[in-house]
């Protein structure tokens, strides 16, 4: 376990939103929340109930005051909070279909009341992805729907609904990760699209919610061949810093999507993964949750250490 931290280390951790099992703060991850960990991303297993959550956020800050608690809470499908009984929140899909403005802000307002109660600072929702192919395997029911006019006004209530709670939104999977048939998780996905039919469908919810101010942006592990043919969105300087950054005029997080997935290599990559999405412009790195995070972290600090000592990341970057 790492100890001593210098000034670069603590930089460099403030990038990095690990996750843990349990209830508890582990004892590895404690020494990080002293030295200024950016973001704790919590799990099914840390929230069974909401009662132990806060409990175990009140621990995670009598730490580290300023860490950014974050959470996949997306309603319907995709909960952390209610992974026993199901979410109280309706699935994007279903508010799609209603196609009531008013009730997907209020849902969202709920949601983020409820976040804000626990102390979370920051929820990964909503889905800003246009279901563009019916078999696409990892969005689904979790985007609004079909059209993207129909999920581009969803998008802008459900920012507006966890914002005005005072709960930062995250719209996904940057830039749009709709038209895809394989699975980020474990493979690495190509869309071969005209330019400017795919900004027309998939971008357009993501520029929207920049529009409407949205805090952060969580860029997906996916190629998009007219954006950039070499490189998925999550490694990508052209998409991230020139793109989203220049084009579309978005100043807020942008936050990877989770660096353990196998579109990237999985965690015998990670320590270069986090590496790259830094020097492409990533601001807040996701360890996920999976496996020992212990050793995740370590070797991807030792990494960006490294890099920060030969030149290949600037310290300015980071800072």
């Amino acid at each position: 376990m790492m100890k001593n931290f210098d000034k670069d280390d603590q930089l460099i951790v403030s990038t990095f939103s690990p996750g843990f099992g349990g209830t508890s703060v582990p004892e590895w991850i404690k020494p990080w929340l002293d030295n200024g960990l950016g973001s704790i991303t919590l799990f099914g297993s840390n929230t069974p109930t909401l009662e132990s959550t806060k409990n175990l956020i009140d621990e995670l800050r009598s730490y580290n005051e300023e860490l950014v608690v974050a959470i996949d809470e997306e309603g319907g499908d995709v909960t952390r909070l209610f992974v026993r009984e199901g979410s109280r929140y309706p699935t994007p899909a279903l508010l799609g279909k209603c196609d009531d403005e008013e009730l997907t802000y209020s849902s969202y307002l709920s949601m983020g009341n409820l976040l804000r109660e626990l102390g979370v600072n920051l929820s990964y929702a909503p889905v800003a992805d246009v279901v563009a192919a019916q078999e696409n395997p990892i969005v689904g029911v979790r985007s609004f729907g079909m059209k993207s006019e129909l999920v581009s006004r969803h998008v802008v209530q459900a920012v507006a609904g966890l914002q005005d709670s005072g709960v930062g939104a995250c719209i996904k999977h940057f830039p749009g990760h709709g038209a895809v048939v394989e699975d980020s998780h474990h493979s690495l996905p190509r869309i071969k699209m005209n330019k400017l039919e795919y900004e027309n469908i998939h971008v357009s919810p993501f520029k929207s919610a920049i529009e409407n101010k949205v805090a952060a942006v969580m860029v997906g592990h996916l190629v998009v061949d007219e954006l950039d043919y070499n490189v998925p969105a999550s490694l990508s300087p052209k998409i991230q810093k020139e793109y989203l950054r220049k084009n579309l005029g978005f100043e807020g997080l942008i936050v990877s999507d989770a660096l353990d997935m196998g579109a990237l290599g999985g965690i015998p990559r990670i320590h270069e993964s986090a590496l790259r999405a830094l020097q492409s412009g990533t601001n807040l790195l996701c360890f996920s949750g999976l496996g020992d995070q212990s050793q995740i972290v370590e070797t991807s600090l030792a990494r960006i250490k490294d890099a920060l000592r030969t030149g290949e990341i600037t310290r300015s970057s980071l800072e």
